[in-house]
């Protein structure tokens, strides 16, 4: 971990050792998120390309959903994870694979997206950015991140996919789980409504945003806003939990009827999790 990222970043990584499991599973959980954030993708950058082989930095990429996603589209993938344990559940899935002759990852070890050295400069087509934005409480650090992701792009070609929750998806979960908690916790929530600070003691302080924020980051950060969507569209607040068991088929098919959705403004707040695709240069 970088030198500079100090005892909360501890703090997230510890958190992730002891919820890997869960966290193994989340996105089969939820469904919508992770198959219109890997449309997306498909959707900015030719992952078919065979001339070039793409190449791919997945930062904060947790058990490799993704990142073995996109092994298995031929790309080389290079993960990094603040969790030892997370990056140790994804080692065990290499070892699986390879005894199985599927695709592996380049490489997956622990580090930080605030690591200037991280990873060679100019050298991926891709990185992914999907956890670090909203565990990087700082505004500092946030935009430390997405520059860093930037700088590890080979060209103007490249394309960064950071990841942010808004503010009203933590208010939505209360609401169904625990709605007195605004009574009893009036004076945090006016707090975490009014800056998007989720800081208590003892706890994994996070930083959830509003639409301007996201956009004066990637400004901040000297990378220019391609496209920003929703990925699960309409279906946020776990409404896509039906889908879990679905099909391929069945699938698509939503993702198919949900694009549209995820990439209209006015229904971004209907989402738990926003994705900015971002590539090099201002607007």
């Amino acid at each position: 971990m970088a030198e500079h990222a100090g005892d909360s970043h501890e703090a997230v990584a510890q958190l992730y050792d002891s919820i890997a499991a869960s966290e193994a599973d989340r996105l089969r959980l939820h469904p919508m998120e992770r198959e219109l954030t890997l449309d997306a993708i498909a959707t900015h950058i030719d992952l078919t390309r065979r001339n070039d082989r793409l190449k791919v930095a997945d930062i904060g990429g947790a058990t490799g959903v993704y990142a073995f996603k996109l092994a298995d589209a031929g790309a080389e993938v290079h993960l990094r994870d603040l969790s030892s344990r997370l990056v140790w559940l994804a080692n065990v899935e290499q070892e699986r694979r390879a005894n199985d002759g599927k695709p592996t990852l380049a490489s997956a070890a622990v580090g930080s997206a605030l690591d200037t050295e991280l990873l060679p400069t100019k050298a991926f087509d891709v990185v992914l950015l999907l956890g670090p934005g909203y565990h990087l409480v700082s505004e500092g650090e946030r935009i430390l991140a997405v520059q860093n992701a930037l700088s590890f792009l080979r060209d103007d070609t490249g394309r960064v996919f950071a990841a942010f929750i808004p503010r009203q998806a933590h208010m939505r979960d209360i609401a169904k789980r625990d709605p007195s908690r605004l009574v009893r916790e009036r004076e945090f929530y006016e707090t975490y409504l009014r800056t998007g600070q989720y800081v208590k003691p003892g706890r994994s302080s996070y930083h959830v945003g509003s639409l301007d924020e996201v956009r004066q980051l990637v400004a901040a950060a000297g990378g220019k806003l391609v496209e920003l969507l929703g990925v699960e569209s309409i279906l946020g607040g776990g409404n896509d939990a039906g889908l879990v068991e679905a099909n391929e088929d069945v699938l698509s098919a939503w993702v198919h009827v949900l694009k549209p959705y995820a990439r209209r403004e006015e229904n971004l707040g209907a989402a738990d999790h926003w994705l900015a695709v971002i590539a090099k240069g201002q607007a």
